[in-house]
């Protein structure tokens, strides 16, 4: 008998940009893609003599995330405000203020799909440190707009066993600090940033060191560093059961595929934690209020959600949609209205309610899904109005425009990145109208000359072969070709 394959062991720590206005400890605004340096001030720089001051309005969203969790708020009493002390060209103060034995919020869990319950360690606020840019020449250029920015640091447990447990973690936690209000999670603005601990274990208790994964801002990069990790970890070596092994950190290079090494983890007692003398203790009892609006507004929340389920049952039996198509389109919205918004779009051009449905559906939840995850998970990267995917919709029911130009050269392309007239688009490269029967019956007749020996499977009974020669025609027409026209005319042929 083999033995077990080893088992992957997976807890993440995921750093939540709070949805406020201002910074965590200053007055500076928190605006995306603002000039460099420009929006910064003497207490998120730490000059000497300047002093912090609480964000009630990211302490009240931290609370609402916390309770989101299922968290318990302030469980030790009060909260505590800490230094985490490092040096790096990014925090200019040489420390970050956090958390750390006496966190906002612990002991919460989130549910996946198959039963796991995944534990929410703690969640606990501190401020961002700015951005390093690696130019050429060994030049480093830094902006410290994001210093101070207010962050909340979610911590599970190793409770994941896969890569795909692991992104269904990250999608179901950000639905959950979408419906607090807590943040808009946009992981193309860094809003949301994952870092899994990986690590292996057999069945005698030998594990191997654990890799933290830094600063993944993608579903898509969390779930190919996690698979990668987890093989490259296979190779050992492996630590005897009761020993402690050793922690590394790695970057992800998305380009080449592979995790990098970084660095040796650090510990606790490597970064020197000491009470903030700036920031004053929260007694609990401060907190009561925080939680009561929390309270409020999660059960309003869940209200509207509960009331629009309802009303996107009815569209789904009106649209026939799949159960799981109409969570994921309607109640959740994953795609910020863009679903509900082309569909209006291509009915009132005169598309059938039933027949633009599923079309649309099929979309959203395929090509032009996975156009979004390539960068970054970000609906908000989509730049195809909702007008634009209507006229894709009409060249597509048209006949203008098969359904596989449209999928491959529409949608999986670089279109849905600029919109404008679809038409236009497929035309500038001759995609525009199906082919012409004598063209399809050349390449048809083409593909069965070069395939002999598929052709003998066919006329001797194997007509699972026939999809090659579908195929192969297919790819010679670039998708252009009606697929019905391709097998009547080698149903002739053959």
């Amino acid at each position: 008998m083999s033995a077990r394959p080893p088992r992957l062991v997976v807890g993440v720590e995921v750093h939540v940009q709070l949805a406020t206005r201002t910074k965590a400890f200053c007055a500076c605004p928190v605006e995306f893609g603002a000039e460099p340096n420009a929006l910064c001030c003497p207490v998120c720089l730490g000059h000497p003599g300047a002093l912090p001051t609480l964000n009630r309005g990211a302490l009240a969203a931290a609370v609402r995330a916390g309770l989101a969790l299922g968290c318990a708020v302030a469980p030790r009493g009060a909260v505590r405000w800490d230094r985490k002390n490092y040096f790096y060209p990014d925090l200019p103060k040489g420390y970050q203020i956090t958390q750390y034995d006496h966190p906002l919020c612990e002991n919460g869990a989130l549910a996946l799909s198959d039963g796991t319950r995944v534990r929410i360690r703690r969640a606990h606020l501190e401020e961002d440190t700015g951005k390093s840019s690696h130019a050429g020449d060994g030049e480093t250029l830094v902006d410290f707009n994001r210093c101070g920015v207010p962050l909340l640091e979610i911590v599970t447990e190793p409770d994941l066993g896969s890569a795909a447990a692991v992104e269904e973690y990250l999608r179901l936690l950000r639905d959950r600090m979408i419906l607090a209000g807590a943040s808009s999670c946009s992981m193309e603005k860094g809003e949301m940033r994952c870092e899994p601990n990986v690590s292996l274990v057999r069945g005698d208790g030998s594990s191997t060191g654990i890799s933290e994964l830094k600063n993944l801002n993608s579903f898509a990069a969390v779930r190919a560093a996690v698979a990668f990790e987890a093989k490259r970890l296979e190779e050992g070596p492996w630590h005897p059961a009761g020993a402690a092994p050793p922690r590394t950190t790695y970057g992800w290079d998305d380009a080449g595929g592979r995790t990098i090494l970084q660095r040796t983890k650090e510990t606790a007692a490597d970064y020197r934690y000491f009470p903030e003398p700036d920031l004053p203790d929260l007694p609990a009892e401060a907190l009561a209020g925080f939680v009561a609006e929390g309270r409020a507004a999660l059960a309003a929340a869940d209200a509207d959600r509960s009331a629009a389920a309802g009303r996107a049952r009815a569209e789904a039996v009106r649209l026939g949609l799949a159960a799981d198509q109409a969570d994921l389109l309607l109640v959740r919205d994953l795609t910020g209205g863009r679903f509900a918004a082309a569909l209006a779009a291509a009915e009132g051009a005169g598309a059938p309610a039933a027949e633009a449905g599923p079309a649309l559906a099929g979309w959203f939840l395929g090509p032009l899904a996975g156009w979004v995850n390539g960068r970054g998970g970000d609906w908000a990267a989509l730049r195809a109005s909702a007008g634009d995917l209507a006229a894709a919709l009409g060249l597509q029911r048209t006949g203008k425009a098969t359904a596989q130009v449209v999928k491959e050269h529409l949608l999986a392309g670089e279109w849905p990145g600029t919109g404008g007239d679809p038409a236009a688009f497929l035309a500038g490269r001759g995609l525009l109208g199906g082919a012409g029967e004598e063209a399809v019956r050349a390449a048809c007749a083409e593909v069965v000359a070069a395939n002999p020996d598929v052709v003998a499977k066919i006329r001797a009974g194997k007509t699972a072969a026939r999809g090659a020669l579908v195929g192969q025609v297919m790819k010679r027409m670039r998708g252009t070709a009606d697929p019905g026209a391709v097998n009547r005319i080698l149903d002739g042929l053959l």
